[in-house]
């Protein structure tokens, strides 16, 4: 068993899941910047996005577990990246750790694109409860007979 190559090939295989996580992001991205929204596109990209992150916390807890192993055998509390370093490592780290800084910040966008579309779609139908008649429909499910036939109260 050699620790430093083990830990070199688990931070790659990270590394290449971090990646694989951010073009997931990036389809997400584009689905939601599409108009209309891609719902297709947005679900099978949340799902992958799911999957991904499954992988990516499976990885980390390996990881850590592979860090532990290397501090107990050198006797040392070194950090994260210091033991990369010192396991010959240090530019992967580095690398891997730009990569989730990356990924972190595209989730981020994302994440507020997903709510102006909510508050957006929240706006919109807050408009129409307030003008539109306050039964469209009965309570048996048909259209109610002061509906109006659908119409915006005040207009055409």
């Amino acid at each position: 068993m050699n620790p430093a190559a083990d830990y070199a090939d688990l931070l790659a295989r990270q590394d290449a899941a971090v990646q694989a996580f951010v073009d997931v992001l990036e389809r997400e991205r584009d689905a939601l910047a599409a108009r209309p929204v891609a719902h297709a596109a947005l679900n099978a990209a949340t799902e992958a996005k799911t999957r991904q992150a499954e992988s990516l916390e499976a990885l980390e807890r390996e990881r850590q577990r592979l860090a532990e192993a290397a501090r107990a055998g050198a006797g040392t509390d070194l950090s994260d990246a210091e033991l990369a370093q010192a396991l010959g490592c240090g530019e992967r780290w580095a690398e891997l750790c730009a990569r989730v800084a990356h990924a972190r910040n595209q989730n981020a966008i994302n994440g507020m694109a997903i709510q102006t579309r909510l508050e957006h779609t929240e706006e919109r139908l807050n408009f129409l409860r307030r003008h539109t008649s306050s039964a469209l429909y009965a309570p048996d499910g048909r259209r109610s007979p002061s509906a109006g036939a659908g119409r915006l109260r005040g207009g055409a």
